[in-house]
């Protein structure tokens, strides 16, 4: 894992010595995502910035910026491209002076062009390729969006880094214009929604995004090269659904496990973690596994990990993480993740990847199963909720019971489930769903900030809402290009890079993508049981508490951020209050906290 920084600065032919000082200043803001290697390169008015956490070939060969040997195409990479020794074989000889897979991106793109690499490509990256024969820079990103890149125009500069702190560095506070509906989304969501980032002028490559920019006039152009593949009309038996299942995931653990530096898994105990462990132990004599508990019985899941490693005989480590090991957990998460960030399971997993970084620097992770085979308790209770909306709605408007948190009796109980979900919208029931506030519940913000009567807070949701797809099938597509990559996957990302570990998702390659999301929705609840064809196609490889056991979450227990009173109830509320009061007009949650 590595960290992106770089520039064009527009309107002139050089860069001067005083933009790149400046530019390698932001570039080593983002040190911790390369604690190995920073460098850089300059070509006209271009700055290309790189920190380099080594992984594969760690020599001095594989330091980037990476050039072609006539100098004509330049390449900066954040992530791994799974696939490389494929391509490689298929490119025409070159003088290869490393074995990294960033090398083989950097020869593809000058021996395929973008369309053809781009497509080719199967991994968790964001590339930027300078390509100085058709005066242009390149930015591109994996098709799950696990790999960020921010970009944007801001002043003369055209400017791409991984992390908004590297664009902090380096612009003027002057350019950092807060954009007022990116932070009202946060109040919603929890997280700011791609394209948006929290600054006016500045956006989130989203998911398989390539963006072309001129370096000559600044001109871009934005598409996505890949979009999930519309459900197969043709059917397969469940057995063939199985074992087609089985070998795509074994073949991307496996693809996931070639690296040169240690390398271990995450270990929760749950399905989808012991699913890649259960993988892992076939291609490795002893795996390494790290599980994170806590002191709270209810949220503490390190027996069940043990037991799952003692099945594949891993060589098992685990650590209690505890309410006072961080000082200040919300200005951890106004640290490392920039944007107004509220998703609270960030400290486990920032816990879990430094205790993790003691032994390895890179590990696999069961993210993305659950999207992909359906593992939330919330498709339901949107579907039996959508249902009932009619009369949920009737008894609302006859009782008017004012939402009330927390509710203080089982009528205000009552009440705030018959206020909270009787709406006709079905954006609206699913944000609801998810347990985010309702733009009635946010009226106060929404005048402080300016923000039209008529905005719609769910366009995200509502960019994705498929009519064409079954009800759970539609809301994990949702899932999908909403929840996953902007809250689930920046929180991992966000949270291991700080800690210098690389954290990889074999649920993610693309043929598992690709193959879940081709099968029809009797076939990934297979007996009407979330993750069904999951659980069918490895029963016999886990214990079987494992396949039974209700879902746990991986939230910390933080209910003493709370605050009481007239102060703000929600955490996003908590953190966007504390962040941003001059906007909000309120008091500082720090002082309605005490």
């Amino acid at each position: 894992m590595c960290g992106l920084f770089g520039f064009i600065k527009l309107g002139v032919s050089a860069l001067g010595p005083e933009d790149v000082a400046k530019g390698c200043a932001a570039l080593n803001v983002l040190a911790h995502r390369g604690p190995d290697h920073a460098g850089h390169a300059v070509v006209g008015n271009v700055f290309l910035g790189h920190r380099r956490l080594s992984i594969l070939d760690p020599s001095p060969a594989g330091h980037q910026p990476l050039a072609t040997s006539d100098g004509s195409v330049a390449l900066t990479a954040n992530g791994e491209i799974y696939n490389f020794r494929e391509l490689r074989a298929e490119l025409a000889p070159t003088e290869w002076r490393s074995s990294t897979d960033s090398e083989v991106a950097l020869h593809g793109y000058a021996q395929l062009g973008i369309e053809r690499l781009a497509e080719r490509m199967d991994g968790m990256y964001a590339l930027v390729i300078h390509d100085r024969r058709r005066n242009e820079v390149i930015l591109l990103r994996d098709r799950a969006g696990i790999k960020p890149l921010y970009f944007g125009c801001l002043g003369h500069f055209f400017l791409w880094a991984s992390e908004l702190k590297a664009l902090q560095a380096f612009l003027p506070p002057a350019d950092l214009v807060l954009d007022e509906t990116a932070l009202y989304d946060f109040l919603v969501h929890r997280y700011v929604p791609a394209p948006k980032s929290i600054y006016r002028g500045i956006a989130k490559l989203g998911q398989a995004g390539l963006v072309t920019v001129s370096t000559l006039s600044g001109a871009t152009s934005e598409r996505r090269y890949w979009t999930l593949p519309a459900p197969s009309e043709s059917r397969i038996t469940v057995h063939e659904a199985k074992e087609r299942l089985r070998a795509l995931l074994f073949d991307s653990v496996k693809a996931q496990l070639v690296s040169d530096v240690p390398l271990g898994v995450f270990l929760s105990g749950g399905m989808d973690s012991s699913i890649v462990l259960a993988l892992t132990s076939r291609l490795l004599d002893h795996a390494q596994t790290f599980a994170i508990g806590f002191e709270e019985p209810d949220l503490d899941e390190r027996p069940f990990a043990r037991e799952v490693a003692a099945r594949f005989g891993a060589e098992h480590r685990e650590r209690v993480a505890r309410g006072d090991d961080i000082d200040d957990p919300l200005a951890f998460l106004e640290q490392h993740y920039d944007e107004p960030f509220a998703d609270t399971s960030a400290l486990p997993t920032y816990h879990l990847s430094r205790f993790a970084r003691e032994h390895v620097t890179v590990a696999l992770s069961g993210d993305g199963g659950d999207e992909l085979f359906g593992g939330y308790h919330r498709y339901d209770r949107f579907l039996w909720l959508h249902r009932f909306q009619g009369p949920l709605s009737g008894l609302k408007g006859t009782l008017r019971l004012p939402i009330r948190r927390p509710p203080r009796s089982l009528l205000q109980r009552i009440g705030n489930t018959l206020a909270r979900f009787g709406q006709f919208d079905a954006c609206a029931l699913y944000s609801a769903v998810n347990a985010n506030p309702l733009p009635h519940e946010l009226a106060h913000y929404r005048e402080q900030l300016g923000i039209a009567r008529d905005y719609d807070p769910f366009w995200n949701f509502r960019a994705h809402m498929r009519s064409d797809l079954s009800g759970r099938k539609a809301l994990q597509y949702v899932d999908f290009h909403t929840w996953l990559p902007d809250c689930m996957l920046t929180k991992v990302d966000r949270a291991s890079m700080a800690a210098s570990l690389e954290v990889r998702v074999p649920f993610l390659s693309r043929s598992v993508i690709e193959f879940a999301f081709s099968l029809p929705e009797d076939l990934i609840y297979l007996g009407g049981r979330r993750k069904g064809l999951l659980k069918a196609a490895f029963s016999e490889d886990l214990p079987a508490r494992t396949l039974v056991r209700p879902k746990k979450g991986f939230g910390a227990p933080v209910s003493h951020w709370r605050t009481t009173g007239d102060g703000p109830e929600t955490l996003q509320e908590l953190i966007a209050c504390r962040r941003y009061p001059e906007h909000l007009g309120l008091v500082r949650a720090s002082t309605a906290a005490e």
